[in-house]
């Protein structure tokens, strides 16, 4: 794993959890749903044309959240 970059070790459909998710796992200084989706902010999903899709980011995060009951 440690050959492929972040972006293809995330197209692989692989994630990680670092060991000390708090510090190295989330840029404390964003709002959760906009850390959540740093891996995947190029994607249409999340931005258009250079522009951030604010409900969409925030719909992902809310679904992440209940399926991995985040608390």
């Amino acid at each position: 794993v440690s050959r492929f970059s972040p972006r293809e070790v995330q197209a692989l459909g692989l994630g990680r959890i670092p060991e000390d998710r708090m510090t190295t796992g989330l840029v404390t200084n964003l709002r959760l749903a906009d850390s959540m989706v740093l891996p995947r902010i190029g994607t249409g999903a999340f931005s258009r044309n250079g522009l951030l899709r604010p409900d969409a980011i925030r719909a992902f995060a809310e679904a992440q959240i209940k399926a991995y009951d985040i608390r």
